[in-house]
């Protein structure tokens, strides 16, 4: 199973923006997320379209898990 972490955050604009993370390890912590986010914003490492990341939103672990269809 695939996991992909979701970092939800409200940009300077107002706008909502999230950053996808794929295949995270199976032992990361909401404190490790956390702490992630928030070396992103006191950073300032990204800008969507000019506007700067400005406060966590929210996040999420989504577990994916795939599923081969035989073509015939």
């Amino acid at each position: 199973m695939k996991r992909v972490l979701h970092m939800k955050f409200l940009k300077s604009d107002g706008k909502k923006v999230t950053i996808q993370i794929d295949d995270i390890k199976e032992d990361v912590l909401e404190k490790d997320v956390n702490d992630l986010m928030d070396y992103i914003l006191s950073k300032d490492l990204f800008t969507f379209k000019g506007a700067s990341l400005s406060k966590k939103e929210a996040a999420e672990i989504v577990n994916i898990s795939e599923e081969e269809i035989s073509l015939t």
